[in-house]
């Protein structure tokens, strides 16, 4: 049939593809951060922005991760390289998970009291909106910003409960 492609080659090809791209794959080195008793972990990979504090020093840096040495356990900045022995403390500027909802829930709270509150002043001249009403929602609403702005960032300690080690996962 002249507008049918011949399907016979497609087959051996195609496998013979998935093969050489298979054996062609990287393997993973990772910087894996673990707590203790517990089988999540949190990996960090080649490229990732690492925001950590060393025991000899007070500052927090923030690089991305160029290199993972998983025979002498050190990670390569750009501007330098860090034995994970040395990390005392790695900061995870993802939210809490809470904090964002409870944060959203409270300027809601807050709004809902204002549309409720203005309502019965609409409607019932023995229930006036006063400066409480507005303390009430002003409240709430400093209240779900405190909180999401507190809990905007989580500060992992190395030590007794967590360590860092750097993982090859390398098919050999």
């Amino acid at each position: 049939m002249p507008g049918k492609p011949d399907l016979r080659l497609f087959t051996p090809i195609s496998l013979l593809l998935t093969l050489l791209s298979a054996t062609s794959l990287p393997g993973q080195i990772v910087l894996q951060m673990e707590k203790y008793g517990s089988p999540k972990t949190t990996k960090f990979e080649v490229g990732d922005e690492l925001t950590y504090r060393l025991y000899d020093d007070k500052l927090w840096y923030d690089a991305e991760i160029y290199n993972l040495r998983a025979d002498e356990q050190i990670v390569v900045f750009d501007n330098r390289y860090v034995r994970i022995g040395q990390v005392r403390a790695l900061r995870s500027y993802a939210p809490q998970r809470w904090s964002k909802p409870l944060g959203r829930n409270l300027y809601l709270f807050g709004a809902a009291w204002t549309v409720y509150s203005l309502g019965a002043a609409a409607f019932d001249d023995s229930d006036p909106f006063t400066w409480g009403d507005v303390a009430v929602t002003g409240t709430a609403a400093a209240t779900g910003f405190l909180i999401q702005q507190l809990f905007k960032h989580r500060t992992y300690r190395m030590g007794k409960k967590r360590r860092l080690r750097v993982l090859d996962l390398n098919v050999k």
